[in-house]
């Protein structure tokens, strides 16, 4: 029932524990720690990109098909010229856009080829916004779109 050791003393096993530790292993493991967090931010900042870079390119895929969609419901007018410049380097748009301007819309060439006439370009609705208000706008946009034609026949004549 009573006891009179010493009970109330710890025991406290003490093999194979250093009792203390340098001051170069302490700085050691401080270093370690602190190159594993850097690692950590370096892996994290990394994916962070790389889902940045997924999104902007899945974003910019849908846009591009928002504005073909635009640009097949007005190819000939001022929308569409603005879809297919944003659009860009596209060989079916800048196609579908050469034969809706070549036939002026109508389904019919507008070139007239006869060997005693010269070669004219019916005005139509393709040139009618460069009498508008927005004729400025028009000029910048015809000008980009024929650079963008000539470019994609310069790389292949058959582009388009």
């Amino acid at each position: 029932m009573f006891s009179f050791g010493d009970e109330r003393k710890r025991k406290i096993n003490l093999g194979g524990v250093s009792g203390s530790t340098s001051h170069t292993a302490i700085l050691q493991r401080v270093q370690n720690e602190r190159l594993a967090r850097q690692e950590q931010k370096r892996r994290t900042d990394s994916a962070v990109k790389v889902q940045a870079w997924y999104r902007g390119l899945h974003e910019a895929r849908r846009m591009r098909q928002e504005m073909r969609k635009a640009f097949a419901s007005d190819v000939l007018g001022l929308t569409g010229l603005r879809c297919l410049v944003l659009i860009g380097r596209d060989e079916e748009v800048l196609g579908q856009w050469a034969r809706a301007v070549l036939h002026g819309g109508e389904g019919e060439s507008s070139l007239d080829i006869d060997p005693g006439s010269s070669y004219k370009l019916l005005s139509g609705q393709v040139f009618s916004p460069a009498k508008g208000a927005h004729a400025t706008s028009w000029l910048v946009l015809i000008r980009q779109a024929s650079l963008l034609l000539l470019q994609c026949v310069a790389d292949d004549p058959l582009c388009v």
